[in-house]
């Protein structure tokens, strides 16, 4: 050990003494012979990184072995914690509240920065002579053995929180699936107040140990979510069978008749037209599995969400409905055209039709029946008939009058064009294609 007025250096501060200047080191007071081994320092150190006290004596013998682990495992335990002095200043968080906050480990960090200090320290001490100066005592090194505790509850309360990661994260997305009021909610809100409380007061226990006693709780809500979350879904969603029938009532002769009658302006078309959004709005899925949901707690083939569709009731009961909704509109559709029909000035219209189409409409007025199916043809002579025909009587008394006017002979030509020009001023201000000629009587009536 080199004396300086001041200063000693001996193994451990060989660079410090290659940076010392010459003339300070020519006033050097005196040499001194290495200190005897720090045996009680270095088993107390070597106890607190979990070797055996007993092999610091190999050490005065000669052997590096046991300082090599000893460097090795303050590494480690340094890098540790950093690592978790990091954790503890950025919060553990879980189920979005930070889990360090208000518990036992607040402002740990400090301790474990101290502790960091003094473990890094070990890093000098690279060979035996080095060791030899040893200044650690046992007192200084036990004084850290409280961080090393709140080290293992650090690292024990980070793998609880990533070990029930994948089960929080789950049951996050479930209860966002599920309306606000769902009984289930409540259970989820207390057993996340349980869960977050026994996380801020654990202290002392392995990851083992949390996890025995909260992740069963967790399991079990979910197990629950997964049993009401497939009750929702059978009764939310169609099964093969009524799928079919969804099928089968979207082709439905009746449907198809009230949309060919739809062309008619009078005929509620909107009832039409939410009736079949009403349908389409069904789903069908009968793919969903238990094993699906375990893995996520909403369907992957149709994305149910109980709490974007309120008063859930069975499909095959809304079908029924719809079944029945239908022949309701279409009697409905029938008696208000009959009630049209049955109207003097329609009726005074009616004459006005061609016969084949004043036929049908009084086949239907006698049987106050629609046919089945109703055609096309059917349902534009009703359309024909209530938008407002006119009939415009052309005497033969007028069509001779105006013929005459031709005067003398005419050519076939010339007396079509005179009787074309009559007609066009007989219809003049009415809409051509609601017009009727009627022929008769000697004066004309329009």
């Amino acid at each position: 050990v080199l004396t300086l007025p001041g200063k000693k250096f001996d193994a451990t501060s060989l660079r410090e003494l290659a940076g010392t200047s010459l003339d300070d080191l020519q006033n050097f007071k005196h040499l001194e012979l290495p200190k005897d081994w720090n045996l009680p320092g270095i088993k107390a150190v070597f106890e607190l990184l979990g070797m055996a006290p007993g092999e610091a004596h190999t050490i005065t013998q000669g052997s590096e072995k046991p300082l090599q682990a000893m460097l090795q495992k303050a590494d480690e335990i340094t890098r540790r914690l950093v690592q978790a002095a990091h954790s503890l200043r950025s919060g553990i968080v879980f189920w979005g509240q930070d889990v360090v906050e208000g518990g036992h480990l607040a402002g740990a960090a400090t301790v474990l920065d101290a502790a960091k200090v003094f473990f890094e320290g070990l890093s000098v001490y690279t060979s035996l002579g080095k060791l030899k100066n040893f200044r650690h005592s046992p007192q200084e090194a036990e004084t850290h053995a409280p961080a090393l505790a709140t080290l293992t509850q650090v690292e024990s309360l980070l793998a609880c929180t990533q070990q029930l990661a994948p089960v929080s994260a789950w049951l996050n997305t479930a209860e966002g699936a599920l309306p606000l009021d769902h009984p289930w909610q409540e259970q989820l809100k207390v057993a996340k107040l349980d869960t977050l409380t026994a996380l801020r007061g654990t202290a002392g226990q392995d990851v083992a140990a949390n996890i025995r006693q909260l992740a069963p709780r967790l399991h079990s809500l979910q197990k629950d979510y997964i049993h009401l979350y497939a009750d929702l879904h059978r009764k939310a969603r169609l099964n093969m069978s009524d799928d079919g029938r969804k099928k089968a009532l979207q082709h439905d002769s009746r449907l198809k008749d009230l949309s060919t009658l739809s062309i008619i302006e009078f005929m509620p078309r909107p009832q039409l037209i939410a009736f079949q959004e009403t349908l389409a709005r069904f789903q069908g899925c009968f793919a969903l599995t238990e094993q699906e949901l375990e893995k996520s707690p909403v369907c992957p083939h149709c994305s149910f969400r109980p709490a974007l569709e309120p008063n859930i009731q069975a499909a095959n009961v809304k079908l029924d409905a719809l079944d029945e909704q239908l022949d309701v509109m279409r009697s409905g559709w029938a008696n208000a055209l009959l009630d049209t029909l049955a109207d003097p000035m329609t009726q005074e219209n009616l004459r006005l039709m061609p016969e084949q189409e004043q036929a049908a409409i009084a086949a239907f007025m006698e049987s106050k029946a629609l046919p089945s199916p109703v055609s096309t043809a059917f349902a534009q002579a009703l359309k024909e008939l209530f938008s407002g025909l006119v009939a415009v009587t052309l005497s033969s008394t007028m069509i001779q009058k105006a013929l005459a006017e031709i005067g003398g002979p005419a050519t076939p030509a010339e007396v079509k064009r005179r009787f074309a020009a009559y007609v066009d001023a007989q219809c003049k201000g009415h809409d051509p294609a609601k017009v009727r000629i009627v022929f008769g009587g000697t004066t004309e009536a329009k």
